[in-house]
């Protein structure tokens, strides 16, 4: 007897195929850049201590999943930092790139 897998592998449940190689390869999906940014965020917040403000600039996709389904986690992350996060779509970025720019 034998098992068999039933379940996706971890690659497969974070990443997608990548659209510009015609699915040989692969990118981090836009959820799993949104967490890494929180990630990010919180690292920031803790190692400098005097940003007002925290601007996120990534890829319209990630921009529009932070503004809808990940909008409750977003106002949490601001009200336990105390600082405004905002956001600006930089088309020119893939959907894993992302900067945080400290203001």
């Amino acid at each position: 007897m034998t098992r068999k897998r039933t379940r996706e592998s971890l690659g497969q449940q974070l990443c997608e195929p990548c659209s510009t190689c015609q699915g040989r390869g692969f990118v981090k999906t836009a959820e799993t850049v949104c967490f890494e940014i929180f990630r990010e965020i919180m690292r920031c917040a803790r190692t400098y201590n005097s940003p007002k403000k925290f601007t996120v600039v990534a890829h319209a996709a990630v921009i529009d999943l932070l503004l809808t389904s990940e909008s409750d986690t977003v106002a949490d992350l601001e009200y336990l930092l105390g600082r405004v996060i905002t956001f600006d779509v930089e088309n020119l970025y893939t959907q894993e790139q992302y900067d945080i720019v400290l203001d």
